[in-house]
């Protein structure tokens, strides 16, 4: 028996039997909607401060990253781009030329994504978004037929009424103006909840958050109270987000950041977990607040890394962005007021730390960017429970310090200070070291983890995918190097696309397929292209395969060549320059 007390009105519940958790998340977006394609650049790093106050910090920021060989794809534009926390606007004084810088940096290969918040200024004195919402009756109005006036960060805020079809498009006709034609490639929605405050931001007392009142009326001829669409109004404005991008930018993907969501947000908008702190037990937390996202059906998301509240410590920082590598949304972000939270911001030992991170995070993008066609294709989460993949291990049932990320990789992050081992479980079945190459068997061990290397392991049978090292992802993959991890036979295919528009939609991808066959002498990898519809840039494919020791011999295409062997990663390489035709390696021991 299932008793609910709710309010605004009656309660539908969905039960999804399953049997499997793979089942549960397939089932819930067939019903609300498959997670939305991320353009390939949204998978790169993000870097973000409430902070940032000017078009120089933000060209000095990028330079500080290539000059530091630290790759880069997202500045987040927070608040203080605004003129005076104006939505639609770019401070005239400090981002005087926005359209040039955003050109600048994208030059750089760097895009930018700005800050939006539901609270328009109450300012009907030259300030056109406001002026224009008040004629087309856009916002929420009290019970009496007053327009509804709450505080946020530019003082008294106008909402708009999110419920409404042609609120939605106001809303995004008046990003192409501003943001659209000025280059910004994406969205962050943030304060959606609605956050509302008690007093003006910048009053003598400290504001405190309040909700709107819940009698408030919205929909228009549909008429409903606040209290039946509260949990809808952070929906709605991603909503209304992404499809003003989309409409005003057709042939690109819209990428929306949003802080509240509800069910079928996954449609619209990525997420993260809002205001977390430096603390530890943040970082802990992700794990389980992430991966369960990923399970009801909202697989991109990630948490602020280093934490936005207080100061993180260098080890703090340095073990957040071990685990960032793996986060659905990779962003480094903080609060005004704190310590400086760039990679370089903690000395050179934790800045080696954080960019061979980042390295590997770029490194790992062909298997990624292969999880996110999956996860828009069936809604299989990339970043999961250890219960989503091995659904009969009890171990797993309550096991939440340790994640999958998609089928191959099982990652076991240190999220305690001064720790250099810890206890890592795998399931049944064949593991590998991502590190040493070495197999490891099931069961439980104590494994090293000094800081900089956070422990991550293989599962047996996989082809994991991964590419050269890049700035940025507007460079091309010039090297696709195909791990191979033997366990019997199995399959892989790498998917490939455009990264930026909707041709996938079409069928324009490039399919490269690796079949794996093993016996007690020698590892075969078929390796199959299939470029007709979408072909990648010129490129070196290499296949790597992890073997106890050095082979015997190795044939490519039927012609024995010399492979390269890798003592470090225990691995025997093959390499040509890819011409679209199959091709076979075969491994003697």
């Amino acid at each position: 028996r299932l008793e609910s007390l709710t309010l605004g009105g009656e309660l539908d519940t969905y039960l999804f039997c399953g049997p499997k958790p793979a089942d549960v998340s397939e089932q819930i977006t067939r019903l609300s909607g498959r997670p939305f394609m991320p353009p390939l650049w949204a998978l790169g790093y993000h870097q973000s401060r409430w902070g940032y106050r000017s078009d120089e910090e933000m060209r000095r920021l990028v330079q500080n990253f290539r000059g530091g060989d630290i790759p880069l794809d997202v500045l987040h534009f927070d608040i203080d781009y605004m003129r005076g926390y104006r939505d639609f606007t770019w401070h005239p004084e400090r981002f005087a030329e926005p359209k040039e810088l955003l050109d600048d940096l994208k030059d750089e290969g760097v895009r930018a994504v700005t800050i939006l918040d539901p609270g328009v200024k109450n300012d009907l004195d030259g300030y056109g978004a406001a002026e224009r919402g008040v004629e087309k009756e856009v916002f929420i109005k009290n019970e009496d037929g007053s327009r509804f006036v709450g505080y946020c960060w530019p003082g008294e805020a106008l909402f708009p009424d999110y419920t409404r079809e042609e609120v939605r498009a106001w809303w995004g006709n008046e990003l192409k103006e501003s943001h659209i034609d000025m280059g910004v490639a994406g969205v962050w929605v943030d304060m959606n909840e609605p956050s509302i405050f008690d007093a003006p931001f910048d009053s003598e007392e400290i504001p405190y958050q309040k909700p709107m009142p819940l009698a408030t009326p919205q929909g228009g001829d549909e008429a409903v109270t606040h209290a039946e669409v509260h949990n809808l109004y952070g929906h709605l404005m991603a909503r209304a987000t992404f499809e003003g991008l989309h409409a005003h930018r057709p042939d690109e993907r819209p990428w929306v950041l949003t802080r509240s969501a509800f069910v079928g947000t996954q449609r619209y908008a990525a997420s993260w977990m809002g205001d977390n702190s430096s603390w530890w037990e943040h970082l802990e937390a992700s794990l389980p607040q992430l991966s369960s996202m990923g399970l009801v059906g909202s697989p991109w998301v990630g948490v602020d890394i280093g934490g936005f509240f207080e100061n993180a410590s260098p080890e703090l920082y340095a073990r957040w962005c071990e685990l960032g590598t793996f986060y659905p949304f990779m962003r480094t972000h903080t609060c005004q007021g704190t310590h400086a939270q760039e990679p370089w911001s903690f000395g050179n030992e934790v800045e080696e730390i954080a960019r061979r991170a980042i390295k590997l995070r770029y490194r790992l993008l062909p298997y990624l960017y292969t999880l996110a066609h999956h996860t828009h294709e069936r809604g299989e989460p990339p970043f999961r429970p250890l219960v989503y993949d091995f659904p009969n291990d009890a171990h797993v049932y309550q096991l939440d310090d340790q994640v999958m990320v998609g089928p191959h990789l099982l990652v076991a992050p240190v999220y305690r200070p001064g720790q250099s081992h810890r206890m890592v479980y795998l399931p049944a079945g064949t593991w590998y070291d991502f590190w040493t190459g070495q197999k490891v068997t099931a069961g439980h061990h104590t494994v090293q983890a000094p800081l900089g290397r956070i422990p991550v392991f293989v599962r047996g049978g996989a082809v994991l995918p991964l590419g050269n090292e890049r700035d940025s992802t507007m460079q091309p993959l010039s090297e696709l190097t195909l791990n191979v991890y033997p366990a019997g036979e199995r399959d892989w295919t790498v998917l490939e696309d455009d990264g930026l528009s909707f041709a996938y939609q079409d069928g324009a991808v490039a399919r490269l397929t690796a079949h794996v066959s093993e016996t007690d002498d020698a590892v075969k990898v078929e390796v199959t292209p299939d470029y007709e519809r979408f072909e990648p840039a010129p490129r070196d494919l290499v296949v790597a395969i992890s073997l106890a020791s050095p082979p015997a011999r190795v044939t490519l295409a039927g012609e024995e060549v010399a492979a390269e062997w890798d003592e470090t990663r225990r691995t025997a390489s093959v390499r040509w320059r890819d011409d679209a035709q199959p091709k076979e390696v075969v491994v003697e021991r």
